[in-house]
């Protein structure tokens, strides 16, 4: 609720019992204009218009009131407002901070007639005599007052202005044309205001709002990373149930197989079944060097590592596993890095690399392995979180369907697999990808849809602090061209 009192009024330079001068009252006005216009502050502004009225009048006491309608006061609905006042003694502020329009006063007659009210003497009031509004008027020192409606350009009641005498008064016709140029620039500039607070609520709620539905939309895409982590969740538990159950399957039936044959008296056909039991076994350890492949956790042991005598050594079991419709080639880069590696996981990384081009050729086609020497600056190229410095790079390059970007972009993500449900766990290239960031590296994968996939890995040149036996000759110079953008495909 505003405050109805100040300690220090405007003071304007005339009054109604200065000169009645034109130029006096010009002065008058424009003084007001240039305190009201100035003012940004509401309240302050209810204070300079009843200040200004009483400059006018020469009254003795002004008040301000604002009716109140639905939704503002909901407690105080259609009574009067007590804004501003000048000059009441604060039991009369008090008693009047609120007044209801069945009282007795020239604002509240104001308020039901929507015009000026002149009230000379309320003891020669018709109906007033006896009454309590008769003795607030008297506790307060009141004897006479006008009232003056402020009215909005469309007709609509923005407030009163009120000025009272200690003794009987009727104000001038000066006094009431120069109240009404007054009601008007108050009137607009309440106007004015109501508007901007009006926006700055708007704004208040409208901030409000966002922030709500910020909020519900945080809270939509936790449920949404919920629901996804939960079907990644399903998707794993599913795969890793289908591909154990099988084989379990096998040592099952295997174990069974050699119980029957020993119930037989048959020994002799034992070793096919126990090796049959140990395949399966080797599968089931291999699926979990897979998953702790993915989570980062798998005991590696990394050595300095010739990474071209190990794809050399790769290629027979490669060309067999792919089949003779993929014609399958290398190309090793002269003076290539050493680098510190677990060379059996990366043999198993390279050989998942190629079953996977090779799915992708199912009519047959090319696939090129290849080494390189590759500098890096992580400030420049997009590389997979690689930090600058100097990496061997192995690569398989397919010439196959290719993956399609929105497959592409999660081709990493965990479990992910766009074969059919119960039939991969979705961490071949989850696998590739733990293991290269254990080892310090990283891979990428660049592919064009109908052309061709090459997917790299990225692994850390091994450095001067290894022994010299280890990696007796590090030489050669990193090659110019960065890793920027995904490689053309080559042999497509």
């Amino acid at each position: 609720m505003p405050n109805s009192t100040r300690a220090c009024p405007v003071v304007f330079p005339h009054s109604a019992r200065a000169s009645r001068d034109p130029m006096s009252d010009i002065e008058l006005l424009h003084s007001i204009s240039v305190a009201l216009i100035g003012e940004q502050d509401r309240e302050a502004l209810y204070g300079k218009i009843v200040d200004a009225a009483v400059a006018i009048t020469g009254s003795h006491f002004g008040t301000m009131q604002l009716l109140c309608v639905k939704g503002d006061e909901p407690s105080h609905d259609g009574q009067l407002q007590l804004l501003y006042s000048h000059g009441l003694s604060p039991e009369a502020i008090e008693l009047w901070q609120w007044v209801d329009p069945g009282a007795r006063s020239s604002c509240t007659q104001a308020l039901i007639l929507r015009e000026r009210v002149i009230i000379p003497d309320f003891e020669q009031w018709p109906g007033i005599a006896g009454t309590q509004d008769l003795a607030a008027f008297r506790l307060a020192g009141i004897r006479s007052a006008q009232t003056t409606p402020l009215m909005s350009r469309n007709g609509q009641l923005l407030g009163m202005i009120s000025t009272h005498w200690r003794e009987p008064h009727h104000p001038s016709e000066r006094d009431l044309r120069l109240l009404d140029i007054l009601a008007r620039q108050a009137a607009d500039l309440l106007e004015r205001t109501a508007a901007e607070q009006a926006l700055r609520q708007f704004n208040e709620n409208l901030e409000r709002r966002v922030m709500e539905r910020t909020a519900e939309l945080l809270q939509a895409e936790e449920k949404l990373r919920q629901s996804q982590k939960m079907e990644a969740v399903g998707q794993l538990t599913g795969g890793l149930a289908h591909d154990f159950n099988n084989l379990l399957a096998g040592i099952s039936g295997a174990l069974g197989m050699m119980e029957r044959r020993i119930e037989q008296g048959r020994p002799d056909d034992l070793g096919k079944y126990l090796v049959a039991a140990q395949g399966a076994t080797q599968r089931a350890a291999s699926l979990t060097h897979r998953l702790l492949a993915f989570s980062r956790r798998q005991a590696l042991d990394p050595r300095p590592t010739d990474v071209n005598a190990l794809m050399h050594g790769m290629v027979e079991l490669v060309q067999r596993t792919v089949g003779g419709r993929i014609l399958v080639k290398t190309e090793a880069a002269d003076a290539l890095w050493l680098v510190r590696v677990d060379a059996g996981q990366l043999e198993n990384a390279l050989l998942n690399l190629c079953i996977n081009a090779r799915d992708a050729m199912p009519e047959g086609g090319h696939m090129t392995l290849r080494t390189r020497n590759r500098w890096v600056n992580a400030h420049v190229d997009d590389n997979a979180g690689l930090a600058t410095g100097e990496y061997l790079c192995l690569s398989v390059t397919d010439t196959g369907t290719g993956i399609a970007p929105e497959i592409l972009a999660r081709v990493f993500e965990p479990f992910f697999t766009t074969k059919p449900v119960g039939q991969g766990t979705g961490l071949g290239l989850s696998m590739i990808y733990g293991f290269a960031q254990q080892s310090g590296g990283g891979v990428r994968i660049a592919s064009v849809l109908g052309q061709g996939t090459e997917v790299s890995i990225y692994l850390p040149r091994c450095q001067a602090s290894v022994a010299a036996d280890a990696c007796p000759d590090l030489v050669g110079e990193a090659s110019n061209d960065a890793v920027t953008e995904p490689r053309q495909l080559m042999n497509l």
